[in-house]
C-alpha cells in the first residue's frame, strides 16, 4: 500500500465511519483484548519469559542492554506467512458460495495467478503502511528444541536469558508495543480468520466508492498478513513462543528515526532491518546455559562478563546449566 493511498480516504462521511467501525471490530479490538488478557498472563501465571540466543547474541544483548526487534517480513521462518495464507485460502474457498460474489471475485482477482490463489501475489498486495518489528521469547525455561537450534554440535553452546515479565514490559513502556502468545491451535485459527472474512464481506457494497472498496480489500489482506505474527503450525507448539511486537506508524516513525533505533544487519546474505530497543538491566533475573561439556568454564566466563557490564544484581546462583543430558 503506497503512502499516497494511505493519505487518501473516502470523501463520504458514512464510508469513513464504516471503515473506523471495521477497524475497531477487527484489528484494534484484537490488540486491546490480547493486551488485557496477556497483562494477567504475563505478571501472574508466567512471571518470566525466556529469550534463547547464541553466544554472540548474548554478548550483544548484555553489552548494550537492548533487544533486537526484527521486521516481521524478515523473520527466520518464512513458512509462518505461507501457513497463515493457507488458512485464509482454505476459509475463503470453503465459504465461496456464502460470500458476496463481487467481494469474492475482487479479492481473488488481486491474489491469484492463472485463476489460482497464489502466495506471492498475496504478499505483493498485502503491504500495510505500519511496520511491525518482533522480539521472540519462550515460556519454556528449558526447551530441548530451542537448545537444539543453538547447539548443532556438542562443542557449541546456547543461552537463554530469563526476563522478569513485568519489569521488562514496564521498561519498554511504549503504547506501540503489543504482546502475543503464539496460537498453535488450527481450529481456533480458522475460526478467527473466518470472522475477519465475514466482517469484510458484510461491509462490502458494490455501490460504495472505489476508494472505499479498495480500502476494504487492502485492510483484509493486510490483516491476514499481520495475523501471521500470532499463528504458527501446530508442529511448532513445543516452542511455546511469546512475542513482543513493536508497531511503527505515522505517529512514531519520526521518533524512530531521531532516536536512531532502526539498524540493519546481515543474515544469510540478506540485509535485515531491526530496531535496537533498550531495556532496564534489572529486568534480567537469570541466565541459563545449554547442556555442555564445559559447564564450569562457561559459567565462570558468563559471570565475569555480567559483572564487568554492570549486572551486579546477578550472582553465581542466577547462572545455571540445563539439566537435559548430553547425547554421546
Amino acid at each position: 500500500m503506497t503512502n499516497d493511498f494511505v493519505n487518501k480516504l473516502p470523501d463520504d462521511e458514512e464510508e469513513l465511519k464504516l471503515l473506523d467501525q471495521l477497524l475497531l471490530n477487527t484489528i484494534e479490538s484484537k490488540d486491546d483484548k490480547d493486551e488485557e488478557k496477556l497483562l494477567e498472563f504475563n505478571f501472574e501465571n508466567n512471571p518470566n519469559i525466556y529469550h534463547y540466543t547464541s553466544p554472540v547474541g548474548l554478548k550483544e544483548i548484555i553489552a548494550h542492554n537492548s533487544l533486537w526487534f526484527t521486521h516481521y517480513k524478515f523473520l527466520n521462518d518464512r513458512s509462518e506467512k505461507y501457513y497463515c495464507f493457507d488458512l485464509f485460502k482454505r476459509c475463503i474457498e470453503r465459504e465461496k458460495s456464502e460470500l458476496k460474489k463481487t467481494f469474492y471475485n475482487t479479492i481473488l482477482s488481486h491474489i491469484s495467478v492463472d485463476g489460482n490463489l497464489n502466495y506471492e501475489a498475496f504478499y505483493n498486495e498485502a503491504d500495510y503502511y505500519p511496520d511491525y518489528y518482533v522480539a521472540s521469547f519462550s515460556l519454556n525455561s528449558n526447551s530441548l528444541s530451542m537448545w537444539n537450534y543453538y547447539t548443532k554440535t556438542t562443542n557449541k553452546t546456547g543461552y537463554n536469558i530469563s526476563f522478569k515479565s513485568k519489569e521488562l514490559i514496564n521498561s519498554l513502556e511504549n503504547k506501540s508495543f503489543y504482546r502475543y502468545k503464539v496460537n498453535y491451535n488450527t481450529e481456533e485459527q480458522l475460526k478467527e480468520i473466518m470472522k475477519y472474512i465475514y466482517a469484510f464481506n458484510n461491509a462490502w457494497d458494490s455501490n460504495r466508492s472505489e476508494i472505499f472498496l479498495k480500502w476494504l480489500r487492502y485492510l483484509l489482506l493486510d490483516l491476514i498478513d499481520i495475523t501471521s505474527l500470532r499463528f504458527k503450525h501446530p508442529a511448532f507448539a513445543n516452542e511455546e513462543e511469546f512475542r513482543i511486537v513493536y508497531k511503527v506508524d505515522e505517529n512514531n516513525r519520526e521518533k524512530i528515526g531521531k532516536e536512531e533505533l532502526l539498524e540493519f544487519r546481515e543474515s544469510n546474505g540478506i540485509i535485515v532491518p531491526y530496531l535496537n530497543v533498550r531495556f532496564d538491566k534489572n529486568s534480567i533475573g537469570a541466565v541459563k546455559i545449554s547442556p555442555t561439556q564445559q559447564e564450569e568454564i562457561a559459567k565462570e566466563g558468563l559471570l565475569m562478563m555480567l559483572r564487568s557490564m554492570g549486572y551486579n544484581h546477578l550472582t553465581n546462583r542466577d547462572i545455571t546449566t540445563s539439566d537435559i543430558p548430553l547425547r554421546n
